[in-house]
């Protein structure tokens, strides 16, 4: 799926975001965006094409995202 020329990875994510946003519509009423940064360290895999650094000399991806949570826990989604 990932290799395939007709994903469009931005209509994916905002399908997604329109039914997360649904959810906070019919969920209580304080809705909390909890933020994270997490970072993934390659730097083992030499042969990784594409691939960014997460710092000078360390291959990785950060991954930031921004989830939507009711006050008393519940995961509504991922909304970045």
């Amino acid at each position: 799926m990932l290799s395939s020329e007709n994903l469009d990875r931005e209509e994916i994510l905002r399908a997604h975001r329109e039914q997360t946003v649904q959810r906070m519509v019919q969920a209580e009423e304080t809705i909390l965006l909890v933020q994270d940064t997490a970072s993934l360290n390659y730097h083992t895999h030499q042969k990784m094409e594409g691939i960014g650094y997460i710092s000078d000399k360390t291959f990785g991806v950060n991954i930031r995202t921004c989830l939507a949570v009711t006050a008393s826990g519940l995961v509504l989604g991922v909304m970045d």
